[in-house]
């Protein structure tokens, strides 16, 4: 980026085992090492039933193990845990922009967090705590802040189905990268699939004008949709702005060609900026000439109006001089005003098109796969 855009801080959280960013329990081997004691021979215990009222429980177990997280919800096992409304239902996309605007996940601090490692015999069910889970969808207890993206999904998908709207939670994997990604996602009854991403740094691309001292945009929402395709590069455009573009990948692809014309109007602005620098010489250089000339002037008439013939004829010359530096001077002056003109619309187009695309976001990657789930799944 040419501008000062502002890039989405991308804060690398380490997992409890880990090929993404979101925590992940590994399989567990088969032998113990000599660090725990050894695993249980009898049977294990039933796990805590994860229906309640209205409500079930689901863990979120990918190909590469259980999701875990910094325990915001569940501070005993510390998986990510997924409140499923029985009665939700999929939203249209306005439904949706309401619920985000009124939630409140996305203006909580994107910090690194470091989770311990942990090694356990048993269904990850059993390490839940299951009380507090309840006493969370009473309202009797507050799930912690969260901190690292996986949290965030957490936190998002869970705040929507407890208000009656259907959400799902998303890990992805990028190229060449250890460190994935998590987010929440919605499947609107007019827009199919949306991805909301509440993590990040917001950074605005600050307004461009002819004085350079125009306040950039301010932000209040770090909601974001996102665009997730296998082997495209991820995308992110601020709620606010994303209808613009549209909610496929297309949009985004139409975002970033947008981007480029964005700098093009730089460029230009650059441009001129550049040849208005020596002419602004010329003119004060020319301006020196005369206050020179001018000067001379004075000395000859002595501040007066009428001229003796042979004053006269010593003062034309210089008055001659004086004003065809000023011709000069008047017709510099111009060509600075007109390319301020040029400027100006080119500051109000690039100003035009930062409102309509919004903050920007970097990308985190190209995406090499990304997994889906709605429920979650809970074994009693």
């Amino acid at each position: 980026m040419k501008s000062a855009r502002i890039a989405a801080g991308i804060f690398l959280a380490l997992t409890l085992s880990c090929t993404t960013l979101s925590c992940v329990y590994s399989p567990l081997p088969s032998t113990p090492t000599q660090a725990y004691s050894p695993k249980p021979q009898s049977t294990p215990s039933p796990a805590p039933a994860g229906d309640y009222k209205q409500f079930y429980l689901g863990l979120v177990k990918t190909p590469q193990g259980v999701e875990g997280g910094n325990g915001c919800y569940d501070d005993a096992g510390k998986f990510v845990v997924l409140i499923n409304n029985k009665t939700a239902a999929d939203p249209t996309y306005s439904q949706l922009v309401a619920f985000l605007q009124q939630d409140r996940t996305d203006q909580f601090p994107y910090l690194l967090q470091i989770n311990p490692n942990a090694v356990y015999f048993d269904k990850p069910e059993n390490l839940v705590d299951v009380k507090r889970m309840q006493n969370i969808i009473d309202g009797l207890a507050q799930p912690d802040p969260p901190l690292i993206c996986a949290d965030f999904a957490e936190r998002l998908h869970n705040d929507a189905e407890l208000a009656g709207i259907r959400a799902g939670y998303v890990t992805i994997d990028f190229e060449g990268q250890a460190i994935g990604h998590a987010l929440a996602v919605f499947n609107t009854t007019d827009l199919g699939l949306v991805y909301i991403d509440d993590t990040g740094v917001d950074k605005v691309v600050p307004a461009l004008n002819v004085t350079q001292n125009s306040s950039a945009p301010s932000i209040s929402s770090n909601d974001k949709v996102a665009y997730v395709t296998i082997g495209k590069a991820y995308g992110l455009i601020t709620l606010e702005n994303a209808p613009d573009f549209g909610t496929n990948y297309s949009g985004y692809e139409n975002w970033l060609s947008s981007q480029k014309d964005l700098d093009a109007l730089e460029d230009k602005f650059k441009d001129l900026q550049t040849q208005i620098a020596p002419i602004n010489k010329q003119i004060d250089d020319l301006g020196a000439q005369y206050a020179v000339l001018k000067a001379q002037y004075d000395s000859i008439t002595g501040g007066r109006s009428t001229l003796p013939r042979n004053l006269y004829d010593q003062a034309k010359p210089v008055m001659d001089q004086m004003n065809d530096i000023n011709d000069q001077r008047n017709a510099l002056i111009d060509t600075v005003n007109g390319l301020f003109s040029q400027m100006n619309t080119l500051a109000g187009q690039y100003n035009a098109l930062v409102k309509k695309m919004g903050p920007t976001w970097e990308s985190l990657g190209t995406v090499f796969d990304f997994y889906v789930t709605w429920d979650g799944d809970w074994q009693n």
